[in-house]
């Protein structure tokens, strides 16, 4: 889609701003691993309760955060569809 909906002479900055999309979300990742992380010793988590309050926390939050995007984006699919000009 980005070579299709690009303009000719900006598609090879499209694709490079589609691969930095790709890094940013792999940081992002890593940031996420950072927050959902907990205290082990030798590989054994030593607080079961820390932990599950934790995983719990951490997901809820990526949970609303993913439904407010896919509201955001499901309501911008309208106007996007308008300015593709029926390419497929």
């Amino acid at each position: 889609m980005i070579t299709k909906l690009s303009i000719a002479r900006v598609v090879g900055l499209m694709m490079g701003v589609w691969f930095l999309s790709i890094s940013v979300a792999q940081y992002v990742a890593g940031v996420v691993a950072q927050f959902a992380s907990v205290e082990t010793v030798g590989g054994q988590v030593t607080n079961l309760k820390v932990s599950l309050d934790t995983y719990a926390a951490t997901f809820t939050t990526i949970a609303w955060i993913a439904i407010g995007a896919g509201v955001v984006l499901f309501l911008l699919s309208f106007p996007l569809k308008k300015w593709m000009h029926g390419v497929k």
